[in-house]
């Protein structure tokens, strides 16, 4: 995420996650957490592949069908 959408990621904890960047590219980030976070909590496995998937839907404005 961090190199494809040129922003920073920093955790803290568990809870925690910290995103410096343009607005945009934070908005995206957010958005893209959040939806994989939604499907690890549903008992789906996440795969680098499908970050990858993920973030090239989000550029394309397109996080929804992921």
């Amino acid at each position: 995420m961090e190199n494809e959408l040129n922003v920073s990621i920093i955790t803290r904890g568990e809870k925690k996650v910290y995103v410096s960047g343009e607005e945009a590219s934070r908005d995206t980030v957010s958005r893209l957490i959040t939806s994989l976070l939604h499907l690890i909590r549903k008992g789906i496995e996440i795969s680098e592949r499908d970050v990858v998937y993920a973030i090239k839907m989000a550029q394309k404005k397109q996080a929804e069908l992921f």
